[in-house]
């Protein structure tokens, strides 16, 4: 478990579908999923399978399946990410602590 770093493990399955698992620094432990992590982990795939561009590509996570989408602009390629999203903590933060932020 790497401490004080974003670290991500990637995994190219044979079906197409990639797997990751996160790292982040500030948690110290794995999280469920990290959006940066995936969509660097889809252009990573996309280049090593010498897809094109346009081709959504699933990605599991401990979180869930995350579909990373390719929209053509007239910048470039630019991906977008779709899938579950749900509230993992709820809590209250007192008043003086929101004044000291």
């Amino acid at each position: 478990q790497p401490a004080g770093a974003n670290v991500n493990f990637v995994e190219m399955g044979e079906d197409g579908c990639v797997s990751l698992r996160t790292y982040e620094k500030g948690v110290e432990g794995e999280t469920l999923s990290c959006g940066t992590g995936v969509l660097a982990a889809a252009v990573v795939a996309e280049r090593l399978a010498g897809d094109r561009p346009g081709q959504a590509l699933s990605v599991e996570t401990n979180g869930g399946r995350l579909q990373v989408g390719v929209a053509e602009t007239d910048r470039g390629a630019e991906r977008y990410l779709e899938g579950p999203a749900e509230p993992v903590f709820r809590g209250t933060v007192p008043r003086p602590n929101l004044d000291r932020a």
